[in-house]
């Protein structure tokens, strides 16, 4: 019987274990975490998205929407004024456009980013200002060379116009001189 017994208390205690694993687990607790903080958009990047698509803009959209704007108050329009002026192709835009960037590099009131864009943007209107002047600059002096030398084929065609007379002198001259000889001899 000692046997048996051994044999019962060992499958008592595998039907225990068993049991055990079987018992209801406890609840599971789901932990909440705080939701992301959405951090809000940094000024300078607002104005780098708008910066990237006024650079898409056509002429004749970019004429609209100054057309539009009428008189920048805030410094956000300012800003955008800024920008579709310098998008054009006009010399007196560009000097708008680096004016009012130096205004807004100069505002303290607007963040580091802001006034170093505004900094940069200047200093490429400012690029574009010079590069214009430049052109106008060589264009005056290829007009002027171009007067030069339309000047100076004129000369050359009146010198070689007095040449071919001095040489038809020359040559008149030398028969004369010749038919002078020729009665001294006879």
């Amino acid at each position: 019987m000692s046997g048996s017994l051994g044999r019962l208390s060992r499958v008592a205690g595998a039907a225990l274990v068993l049991l055990a694993g079987c018992a209801s687990a406890p609840p599971v607790q789901i932990v909440q975490f705080p939701r992301p903080v959405t951090v809000a958009q940094p000024p300078v990047q607002k104005w780098l998205d708008w910066r990237a698509g006024v650079m898409t803009l056509d002429a004749s959209q970019v004429g609209s929407g100054l057309a539009a704007m009428g008189d920048p108050s805030s410094v956000d329009e300012r800003f955008y004024f800024a920008l579709l002026n310098q998008q054009t192709d006009d010399y007196d835009a560009w000097v708008v456009a680096r004016d009012v960037y130096r205004q807004l590099g100069e505002d303290q009131a607007l963040s580091p980013g802001q006034r170093q864009l505004a900094g940069i943007l200047e200093q490429d209107a400012q690029g574009r200002i010079n590069a214009f002047q430049r052109y106008e600059q060589l264009q005056r002096q290829y007009r002027d060379l171009q007067q030069h030398y339309e000047q100076a084929q004129r000369q050359m065609i009146e010198l070689r116009q007095q040449n071919a007379l001095l040489e038809e002198k020359i040559k008149a001259i030398t028969d004369l001189e010749a038919t002078i000889s020729e009665r001294r001899e006879n």
